[in-house]
């Protein structure tokens, strides 16, 4: 009786000892896939953005000879965009992106659109402010400042 009086709160001290170390795995899963599934929708909504608006680039550039302005064709590719991030996101209204795991897409989010470098003809990019809009803090987990995802149409 006297060594089971001297192991009494062992396994106390043991769940004391190995909880922080459970606690942060855990963290660091749920904050990464966090990051990896909104980096996924962002690749997402730009690609299909871009397929969506491949219509409007067919009919604009290749068919007709004075409707092809850059400025319209990258105001169409970045409505399209918007238009698939909505549909992701599901909590998109008329004058808002949504959000994303809780935080507001209308201030974290910047969509450019430009020309590719190599005389394609679209090109969208979406980043996300990570360092300002994290979706949990860091906690000492090195985490990205931001989020980007580029995606190209060359016809």
């Amino acid at each position: 009786m006297s060594a089971n009086r001297f192991e009494r709160g062992g396994a106390g001290i043991e769940f004391v000892l190995v909880l922080p170390v459970f606690f942060m795995i855990f963290y660091a899963i749920a904050n990464y896939s966090m990051i990896f599934s909104a980096n996924q929708m962002l690749q997402y909504s730009a690609e299909e953005g871009l397929r969506n608006s491949i219509s409007f680039v067919d009919e604009s550039c290749f068919f007709s000879t004075t409707e092809c302005d850059s400025a319209a064709v990258r105001a169409q590719v970045e409505l399209a965009t918007k238009d698939v991030l909505g549909q992701v996101t599901g909590n998109a209204t008329e004058s808002s992106l949504g959000s994303l795991f809780g935080q507001s897409l209308d201030a974290a989010l910047q969509i450019r659109t430009g020309d590719t470098a190599s005389g394609g003809c679209c090109l969208v990019e979406l980043v996300y402010d990570y360092a300002a809009f994290p979706f949990l803090p860091a906690l000492m987990l090195p985490v990205p400042e931001r989020l980007s995802t580029t995606a190209s149409l060359n016809l």
